[in-house]
């Protein structure tokens, strides 16, 4: 057993306090990182749909008028999906290029679809369903066009209590709010 200069044994056995600083630093780091990604509210988790639907309608928009196409939005009871008319095959065609890829919402958020031709009483998700199972083609809900106009909409998403709007005139930009 190693003394010191003193004449004292020493014991080895056990940690330095570096050695436990440097633990703590660790699982400080990896407990902060699950926080940010499995701490996200209710709200910020809708928020953020609702956010990113109504940054990719005006960004499809957009696509639109520089693609001088017809755009539309096939919505479906948990995902939605962006086509571009193609004139000459005369169908629709799934778009799949970034950020337009097909996208699935979180399974707890709910989907409801109000247009204008419905006098904005919206249609049931179980009638969208049931209307695709009869057809073969795509058939977008929502239209965009290479003039800048859209079909005017109002979808809304609802997660547990709350629910968020997101929605346009069919002239304007598409907006997003979250309901009091």
């Amino acid at each position: 057993m190693p003394t010191s200069a003193t004449g004292r044994t020493s014991n080895t056995a056990g940690f330095t306090l570096l050695e436990v600083l440097v633990v703590l630093v660790i699982v400080a780091v990896v407990a902060g990182i699950l926080l940010l990604n499995y701490g996200r509210s209710d709200r910020d988790r809708l928020e953020a749909e609702a956010s990113r639907l109504a940054t990719l309608l005006n960004l499809a928009l957009d696509e639109a008028i520089v693609r001088s196409s017809d755009i539309g939005l096939v919505i479906n009871e948990q995902d939605y999906q962006f086509v571009v008319f193609e004139p000459r095959e005369r169908r629709w065609r799934v778009l799949t290029e970034r950020p337009f890829t097909p996208y699935a919402f979180d399974p707890s958020i709910t989907l409801d679809v109000a247009l204008p031709e419905e006098g904005m009483s919206g249609e049931t998700l179980a009638a969208i369903k049931a209307r695709r199972q009869r057809e073969t083609t795509l058939r977008p809900q929502l239209l965009l066009f290479p003039g800048g106009e859209m079909t005017p909409f109002e979808l809304t998403l609802a997660l547990a209590e709350l629910s968020a709007t997101v929605s346009s005139d069919g002239t304007g930009p598409v907006r997003w709010s979250l309901a009091p």
